[in-house]
């Protein structure tokens, strides 16, 4: 084999061992560190480096992309409606309300909504009954007699 041949192979695996060095041992942290340099992701085959370059930088953009269209996060009501719907589904049972008996001041404030609610529909009832014509019988009897529209 040649010097140079030798040489370069040694390179190649003096720039993996290299790499692997640098990233901090298990057993020294306990979390490993991502690597934000791109050129230590790539094998060192020396081919295809820059679509390999492209392809990692798509896919840092599409996790990015990702974290902000789908929140992965959702409140304790949302979690909690959902576990409920779950449970009902299983017992076979359409979701009910609370079996509880409830207060007599939750009864209070139901009652007084129902007034208010009653009030606001006996009112819209009312505007409904009074829709009346300006014209009297008389006067559509007048009209026809003015303009014979039969003969």
């Amino acid at each position: 084999m040649s010097h140079s041949i030798v040489k370069q192979a040694l390179q190649l695996v003096q720039e993996d061992l290299q790499t692997e060095g640098d990233e901090p041992s298990s057993s020294s942290k306990g979390k490993k560190r991502k690597i934000k340099n791109a050129m230590k992701l790539i094998k060192t085959d020396r081919k295809g480096v820059w679509k390999e370059l492209r392809r990692l930088q798509k896919q840092e953009q599409e996790k990015i992309k990702s974290k902000f269209e789908k929140p992965n996060f959702k409140s304790s009501i949302e979690k909690f409606q959902e576990d409920q719907v779950v449970l009902q589904a299983k017992k076979g049972q359409r979701p009910q309300a609370t079996k509880a008996q409830p207060s007599k001041n939750a009864k209070k404030v139901f009652e007084h909504h129902l007034k208010h609610f009653n009030r606001r529909n006996a009112s819209k009832e009312l505007k409904q009954e009074e829709e009346t014509t300006v014209f009297t019988d008389k006067d559509f009897d007048k009209f026809e007699e003015e303009y014979d529209f039969f003969k």
